[in-house]
Formats: structure tokens, C-alpha cells, sequence
């Protein structure tokens, strides 16, 4: 999960008792650039050091950034263990080529802090001369739990769960640390702040570049605007995806489950997650792209009911998510 949808909640909540405010305003940290964690000199970077020795402790600075977005008071620096440790370089191993080579030049460090909202998020920092580098920060859960726990996790938070009988779950490849996927995720949003695959990962980055949706093949022909498709990739669901309780939700329904999927998959988006703006398509295609296409693993949405068959879904066997797969198989050339 990016950093943009923890600081838009605190943003609302800031500016709740002055005036009703829309959820599409940008938010204004992005005009702040004295934080100490928007300035490089403030972190400690090995540019020659391998990635998984960027793992290390998140200093107070960061931990504060952190808890003050989040509205917490219980975040902690996490020291993984030497057995997680070798998860992590196993895990690293197996990104794309392409992202290997972005977060060896440019990514600054890799933080595990406990009781963090949501699995994960990649944000920015910048050196003298407005120079983007980044650093990422993780659940440890995603280190013990597999691919499955981690994504039905995630997904259980986009619905109210007023049918008790109802389950839903995501296969996605037992035994394999949902670090995996986490990684694979927020690897994508990195590399796509430094190379703008989509026109911009964020709304309001100063000096940041900004290209239209048409100028970029992976939005070309699917959204209109961040967070607006075009009418033929939209569905009418969509509108109510909110992950984590941000963005005032759960606003889904577990009762809705089937027609949310069933409308998913009439559209070009891989995950309900991904569907919510172009910056999290990009991020959940690869990632499902990766685990599906080069690692051979399932990913299945399956709804459970006692005493009736489970209906399944695969998003990645949808036609119009198929078409997309030529522009990912550029990260591994």
C-alpha cells in the first residue's frame, strides 16, 4: 500500500471540523518537503551495498513520519531474525530483472515495523538536487505468513461481513512468504516512480513530471484519470473498493462478493486492490503477473459456503487482463 492513502486519511481528519472536504483534493504534505524524511542526507545509504543489507532498523525520524500519518502510537522498529533474514534475500532474488536493477540504484533502505497498518508501502526521499530515491517499509507478517494469509488478510478489510456463512479466501501459493507478493508490489510502485510507467504515482509531487493517461502505454486505452477509468474499463462497484478502512470503508458488503467479482472480471483490472487508480493496476498487474506467469503459481479468489460448491475466480485467465501481459513482459528483458 502506498504512502499517498495513509496521508490522505490524516489530511481528512485534519481538515474534518474546518470544512467538508472532498476525497479527491491532494493532499498538501505533497507541497512539504521539510520532513526529515524527504531529505537523502538524512538516512544512512550504502549505494554499493547489496539490498538485502539495507534491511535494518528504522530510525526515530521515519518511525514518527510513520505514527503521525497513521494517527498510531504503537509503532516499533522490527529486527528481523536470521531466519528471516534468509527469507529476504531468497525473496529479493526472485523480482524481476528489471526492478533488481532500479532498487540497486536508488533504494535507500528496507524497514520492518511492527503493528504497521496495512502489509506495506514504498515512499520517497530526495537528495540536493530533487533527485528521487526511496525507501520501503513492511509488516513483519508478511515475513510469517504465507502469500495466502497475507492476501485474504487484505482483501477480507474491502467488505462488511454481514453474511456469516460466507467466506472468502485467495490461493496463492502455500509455503511461499507473502513477503513475496508484498515485495513484488511495492517493488512496482518504486520502480514506477523513478520511470513513470504510469503518468505519476501520486498526486502532487512537486517537480515530479506529469504525463497524460494516453501517453503511457499500461493507462493508454484503460483510465481517464488517477483514479477514474474510462467507462469501458469501469464497473459499477468499483466506486465502493476501500482497503484498510480508508477512504471511509469497508463500503462493500461480503453479500456483494459475487457481483463484485463477476464484475471484475468483465474489466482489465487483475484485483479489486488494483482497480482503485493507475498506480495500484500497475503494481498488483506485475505482481500477479510474476507469481502467475514466471513463477507458476495459482491465484484464485474462491467463495465458500457450507454445503454448496465454492465458486472460483481466476483474474489472471481474464481475457482483458491477458491483453495487458506483452507490456509486462518488459521488466524481464
Amino acid at each position: 500500500m502506498k504512502a499517498s492513502k495513509k496521508l490522505i486519511l490524516l489530511f481528512l481528519l485534519s481538515a474534518a471540523l474546518a470544512a467538508t472536504v472532498s476525497m479527491k483534493h491532494e493532499p498538501t504534505r505533497m507541497e512539504k518537503l521539510t520532513v526529515p524524511v524527504r531529505h537523502l542526507e538524512n538516512f544512512r545509504f550504502d549505494p554499493q551495498g547489496a539490498l538485502d543489507q539495507r534491511v535494518t532498523n528504522a530510525p526515530g525520524f521515519v518511525l514518527d513520519y510513520l505514527m503521525e500519518f497513521d494517527q498510531r502510537k504503537d509503532y516499533a522498529a522490527y529486527q528481523p531474525t536470521a531466519a528471516e533474514m534468509k527469507t529476504i534475500r531468497e525473496t529479493i532474488g526472485q523480482l524481476p530483472p528489471a526492478l533488481k536493477s532500479a532498487l540497486r540504484e536508488r533504494l535507500v533502505a528496507i524497514y520492518f515495523v511492527s503493528n504497521l497498518r496495512g502489509n506495506g508501502f514504498t515512499d520517497f526521499t530526495m537528495d540536493r538536487d530533487r533527485r528521487m530515491y526511496l525507501f520501503m517499509v513492511f509488516n513483519p507478517r508478511s515475513l510469517q505468513s504465507d502469500i495466502s494469509s497475507v492476501l485474504t488478510g487484505r482483501e477480507l478489510t474491502c467488505f462488511k461481513n454481514d453474511d456469516p456463512a460466507l467466506s472468502v479466501s485467495i490461493t496463492a501459493g502455500a509455503g511461499r512468504p507473502g513477503l513475496l507478493y508484498i515485495l513484488l508490489h511495492e517493488s512496482a510502485h518504486g520502480y514506477d516512480y523513478l520511470n513513470h510507467v504510469t503518468p505519476y504515482v501520486e498526486p502532487g509531487i512537486p517537480g515530479a513530471p506529469k504525463f497524460t493517461p494516453a501517453e503511457k502505454p499500461f493507462t493508454r486505452g484503460v483510465w481517464k484519470a488517477y483514479s477514474e477509468p474510462l467507462a469501458e474499463s469501469d464497473f459499477a462497484l468499483r466506486k465502493k473498493v476501500a482497503f484498510y478502512g480508508l477512504a471511509g470503508g469497508p463500503k462493500l458488503k461480503i453479500s456483494q462478493t459475487q457481483e463484485a467479482y463477476s464484475q471484475l472480471g468483465q474489466s482489465p483490472f487483475v484485483s479489486l486492490y488494483g482497480s482503485q487508480n493507475w498506480a495500484e493496476d500497475f503494481a498488483d498487474s506485475l505482481a500477479f503477473y510474476h507469481l502467475t506467469q514466471k513463477m507458476n503459481l495459482p491465484y484464485k479468489i474462491i467463495l465458500s459456503r457450507p454445503g454448496a460448491q465454492d465458486i472460483i475466480y481466476e483474474p489472471e485467465q481474464n481475457p482483458k487482463v491477458r491483453l495487458r501481459f506483452g507490456l509486462l513482459e518488459t521488466f524481464y528483458h
